[in-house]
């Protein structure tokens, strides 16, 4: 690979040379990124902490050779390494909501994700309502219900503690810490033993449905 450029660029510039050099480099995508364009607007927004949305109005924006040498640093290693660009950038976006991410879980992504922001869940949410997000991972879908209904109490479990340590720092970053409580353990066992008051109105369950390799 040549060796990082060291001269300003535009956002869209430097998105545009990270695109070919990641196209170039036969890469799979899927985590948080649909192709090659999305990973470099991702690599390169982030350099001005902008979101990758919010980067799209920002493409004349000018970035400094030291963010540019930067981004294609980031490059190098996502080609390289062959690893995620989330656990890369230690970050991931999710219908637009930051989480932060490890390979202590998996990368967050979930159609269930769209049923969340869209409303579509919430006939099964009264008032004051309880949820239960099976297999939580980092969070993400708890921490989503919790922003779109914050009258409703969530309870997340995993089976993984480095996934559910994963899960705390995301709650510390969003305020929901009293809102969402973490339970570790396998599925049910994971939970208080069932009565009357502790009832779920909606459960949601996204759990690892691939192999390890």
């Amino acid at each position: 690979m040549d060796p990082a450029p060291q001269q300003s660029l535009t956002l869209d510039q430097c998105i545009d040379q990270i695109a070919r050099q990641l196209e170039e480099a036969d890469l799979h995508y899927g985590h948080g990124a649909i192709d090659a364009q999305s990973e470099a607007l991702w690599i390169a927004s982030k350099q001005l902490d902008l979101s990758p949305s919010d980067a799209l109005d920002h493409l004349e924006q000018l970035m400094s050779a030291e963010q540019v040498a930067k981004a294609f640093e980031i490059t190098e290693a996502r080609i390289s390494t062959r690893k995620p660009l989330a656990y890369i950038l230690g970050e991931a976006w999710l219908m637009g909501v930051p989480f932060y991410c490890s390979e202590q879980s998996i990368v967050p992504r979930s159609w269930i994700a769209e049923l969340i922001v869209d409303g579509m869940l919430e006939p099964w949410l009264p008032a004051d309502g309880k949820v239960l997000d099976l297999c939580t991972g980092n969070g993400s879908l708890a921490i989503l219900l919790a922003l779109s209904c914050p009258d409703i109490h969530v309870s997340a479990s995993d089976v993984s503690l480095p996934a559910l340590s994963v899960a705390s720092r995301n709650l510390d970053r969003h305020g929901l810490t009293s809102q969402i409580e973490l339970f570790e353990g396998d599925l049910w066992d994971a939970l208080p033993e069932a009565h009357d008051d502790n009832r779920f109105d909606l459960i949601i369950c996204n759990p690892p449905y691939v192999n390890a390799h």
